[in-house]
């Protein structure tokens, strides 16, 4: 299962199945336990090469409204049918790495600060640096 942003602030929900056999299988999306069945998309159902069948299915939702996504697969191969749920991509790494970077820009604009101040304080006291070879 996989997600990805997609057009008007909407994500993509993918749900990627494959080495199964037969070849007939439904894959289903619920929102809240609800079947999605007429807002879902199929590929269809491609062979892998090795006997097995493969198939995606994807639905488009907004992701502000909180709800509970699964992706079913009833499939005669299975004793009881899967269901993966969908947890929102929630990583917190780009939040630390604004807040490093932040930190380490301000650091560095305050250094440059102190260095022209002292600098400029050395010229008005009368002397200046001597110049090394």
């Amino acid at each position: 299962m996989s997600d990805r942003s997609s057009h008007d602030g909407l994500s993509t929900l993918s749900c990627k199945v494959s080495g199964f056999y037969p070849r007939h299988i439904t894959v289903i999306w619920l929102k809240n336990g609800q079947n999605r069945q007429q807002e879902t998309y199929s590929e269809g159902i491609l062979p892998s090469g090795d006997g097995t069948y493969q198939t995606w299915v994807t639905v488009e939702i907004d992701p502000k409204i909180k709800a509970h996504y699964s992706c079913c697969l009833p499939h005669e191969s299975l004793l009881e049918p899967l269901s993966i749920f969908w947890e929102p991509n929630n990583s917190l790494i780009p939040v630390v790495a604004g807040v490093i970077t932040a930190v380490v820009l301000v650091g560095v604009i305050i250094s440059v600060v102190v260095w022209k101040k002292k600098c400029s304080r050395r010229k008005r006291d009368g002397y200046t640096v001597a110049q090394g070879k």
